[in-house]
């Protein structure tokens, strides 16, 4: 019944619009350059291929079959761990997830419930908001010894610096830091507070205290916001979306100054609203409205923005967007959230919807980097590749886990490790979590595509190994959405043997060795005994002369007389 709702839907979606996908995907054959590796016995070796990013990979030796690439999962051991014999396996890009520090936060119970953090790893700092307007600070280090959380001592109660007729009342707040400012803004339905991106909660020299900010619109309730640049977006319900600009200053950079510069309405949607989500991105405004679906507006001229592209998705709960990849969370009228995946090309004002994902989902977060989509649900929690192809390839399905704990609430990038070691075989990132009562860190390596060989003796191979990926040149960005690469390559793999890699060679090498000792033993006898010989001689031929020496003196003095 579910999937034949979802069909339905899907099916409603195509015929409400003329703008489904009006390009065919095209795929472009690529041969890599051949290659030698050059291996010892009994030493397994990493083979970092052409194309890091490939999704498929395949490698055919002497048999038509592809070689089986061993089991992957996110939380199994790590994948350098794995291990081959007498043969070569293709490894696909791939990622691992460790955690490796749960903090308890302090004071915190089942009950705790948090609207919004931010990391500042430049700053060592990690910011909370609760429902109760209460905003906390963790000091997140990393040393030598492991992560260490530090939670300060002091937390402020932003209630206390607005009149409110309710003193117990909750509501959402959220967390807005440019990256060109030293502070950060909360948005609240009640206006916004300043807050120091290297604040030190318990310290008396830095400037600790949230300052109010008059200019921030009054609204009966904030969704959601989003910073690009100097702009921020405000999803504001059904007054809209509220654009506002940060003022730089670059003879003062401790200034905190924002203004509002419009409120995109109805009248721009040209439909009553009620927006829940909103993303800036370039010179792009994504919107998203509870019954409407998705808007895409241009924001070349952000006094003006100009309506360029909506996809119709009745009861959306969130979404999330990179480049041309959006996340959309659904709800079907039984109220069985849903993901859908959806490619937009505005070029043509043409999208593509790629996957719906069903699953026991209950959404909390969302989050995209440039491979992969982390879907945070009440139990369950998702990753999966993006792309248009990663869709039917035959791993994806392996990245579908459950892989922390629930009640999670909040996922975000903290920092990216700068071992250089690493970027040869894997890049290595770090995640942290917030669920209702700890604070996790997660370490999380995205493997590259890596042949992983092992031979016992010496020998020779040669292999083919064949990839997909989107691109077959990652330096250069592609010219389509709906591309594919498919490459070949040749790899010979030589394999350098011990010395004595036989029974029959290690005889003869023995007997040879045994031969060339008695050999040598001839030779010290036969040079001994020769010396000998000689020194007697030469003592004969002494003695004969000395002989004959004194044999004629007698003679010559009988001549004398």
């Amino acid at each position: 019944m579910i999937y034949y709702v979802i069909f339905s839907l899907l099916l409603n979606l195509s015929l409400q619009s003329t703008r489904i996908r009006t390009k065919e995907s095209y795929t472009t054959n690529y041969e890599i350059e051949q290659d030698t590796i050059k291996m010892a016995h009994k030493k397994q070796i990493v083979y970092v291929l052409n194309l890091t990013n490939a999704y498929d990979v395949d490698v055919f030796g002497d048999s038509e079959t592809p070689i089986q690439t061993p089991y992957l999962s996110l939380d199994n051991e790590d994948v350098e761990m794995l291990e081959v014999k007498n043969q070569c396996v293709g490894v696909p890009k791939h990622p691992q997830l460790k955690e490796i520090l749960q903090y308890k936060i302090k004071d915190a119970t089942e009950d705790s419930y948090y609207t919004d953090m931010v990391t500042l790893s430049e700053y060592s700092n990690l910011f909370l908001m609760t429902q109760e307007l209460l905003l906390i600070q963790v000091k997140l280090r990393c040393s030598d010894s492991g992560w260490i959380a530090q939670e300060s001592q002091s937390v402020f109660d932003l209630k206390k610096y607005l009149s409110l007729p309710n003193p117990t009342i909750k509501t959402n707040a959220q967390f807005s830091c440019p990256k060109k400012h030293l502070n950060c803004l909360i948005v609240t339905p009640f206006g916004g507070f300043w807050v120091s991106k290297f604040s030190d909660f318990d310290s008396n020299d830095l400037p600790i205290e949230p300052q109010p900010e008059q200019r921030i619109l009054q609204r009966k309730i904030i969704h959601k916001v989003s910073t690009f640049g100097e702009y921020l977006a405000v999803a504001v319900g059904a007054d809209g979306v509220d654009v506002y600009t940060y003022e730089l200053d670059n003879k003062d950079i401790y200034k905190r100054s924002i203004l509002h510069l419009l409120t995109i309405s109805k009248q721009q949607f040209n439909v009553t609203v009620n927006i829940i989500g909103v993303k800036v991105q370039d010179d792009k405004l994504f919107c998203l409205d509870e019954t409407q679906g998705l808007f895409v507006f241009n924001t070349s001229n952000i006094r003006k923005p100009n309506l360029i592209m909506d996809i119709h998705i009745p009861r959306t709960v969130a979404f999330e967007v990179y480049e041309n990849t959006v996340l959309v969370v659904a709800q079907t009228p039984s109220n069985i959230e849903y993901i859908m995946e959806i490619f937009i090309d505005l070029r043509d004002h043409s999208y593509f919807v790629n996957r719906v994902f069903v699953d026991d989902f209950t959404y909390r977060d969302l989050q995209i980097n440039p491979n992969y989509a982390f879907l945070i649900g009440e139990e369950a929690h998702l990753i999966i590749k993006h792309s248009i192809f990663n869709g039917f390839v035959k791993y994806n399905k392996e990245l579908v886990k459950t892989f922390f704990e629930n009640q999670l609430v909040r996922f975000e990038l903290y920092s990216k490790s700068s071992e250089p070691a690493e970027q040869r075989f894997k890049e290595t990132f770090y995640y942290v979590g917030l669920s209702r009562q700890a604070i996790h860190v997660w370490k999380f390596m995205d493997y590259h595509a890596f042949l992983l060989c092992s031979f016992d003796e010496r020998s020779e191979h040669e292999i083919v190994v064949k990839l997909n990926s989107t691109s077959c040149d990652e330096n250069v960005k592609r010219e389509s959405l709906y591309q594919q690469c498919q490459a070949d390559q040749k790899i010979n793999i030589m394999v350098s043997g011990p010395l004595f890699y036989s029974d029959t060679f290690t005889i003869l090498v023995f007997i040879l060795i045994f031969l060339g000792i008695v050999l040598c033993i001839i030779c010290i006898c036969v040079c001994v005994r020769w010396k000998r010989l000689l020194r007697e001689l030469e003592e004969n031929r002494y003695q004969i002369k000395e002989m004959k020496k004194y044999g004629h003196l007698p003679e010559q003095e009988q001549y004398s007389i």
